[in-house]
């Protein structure tokens, strides 16, 4: 995907490299995860990426934005549908969806506003500002460490104070908890 994309885009990205067998966890999980009955979310991989989507966000995110995504995608689509179909490896809708910034955006909940701020910063020469500057490799975050989202923002946008208050709601969430267990708990109840 990064080759298909201009290379002015290429030079304003910041990409975060990984390191871990992402595969192996990926498998281990797949073992695993149809004994856990997940009733709120769906935890797939696409490709070579891992996603984790909560349903009804994700639905209301489709709904809201109907329009955008119907001159996307084409007529008649359900959200309640299609949510579902990321589960599909081979979904037409979810591959035009990964290819598209500004569908991504609202789904990534960086709202229509960011996404805007994120667009003119693309045909600008001016390098664009971000959420954060902290930038914690995913390998190296813990539940008390770990950056909010980083996206394309304008300075004390009230996005980023939103997430910054849901950083602090997850510390107190993990704080003296095991993480495997907190998390496990979340993502079945």
């Amino acid at each position: 995907m990064l080759e298909e994309m201009p290379e002015d885009l290429r030079q304003k990205m910041h990409l975060i490299e990984m390191s871990g067998d992402l595969n192996q966890a990926w498998d281990t999980w797949a073992r695993i995860q149809p004994r856990l009955h997940l009733k709120k979310f769906i935890l797939t991989k696409v490709s070579d990426s891992i996603y984790l989507i909560h349903i009804r966000k994700t639905v209301e995110v489709l709904k809201n934005n109907y329009l955008l995504f119907e001159n996307l995608f084409g007529n008649g689509f359900s959200p309640e549908h299609v949510v579902y179909e990321l589960q599909d490896a081979h979904s037409v809708f979810w591959e035009k969806l990964s290819q598209n910034h500004m569908a991504l955006g609202l789904l990534y909940g960086f709202g229509k506003d960011n996404i805007e701020i994120f667009e003119r910063n693309l045909a600008s020469e001016v390098d664009p500002q971000f959420s954060t500057q902290e930038r914690i490799d995913i390998f190296q975050a813990t539940p008390n460490h770990f950056s909010i989202p980083i996206f394309v923002s304008r300075p004390n946008h009230p996005l980023i104070h939103t997430f910054e208050n849901e950083k602090l709601e997850i510390v107190q969430r993990y704080k003296n908890k095991d993480m495997l267990t907190v998390s496990l708990k979340m993502l079945c109840d």
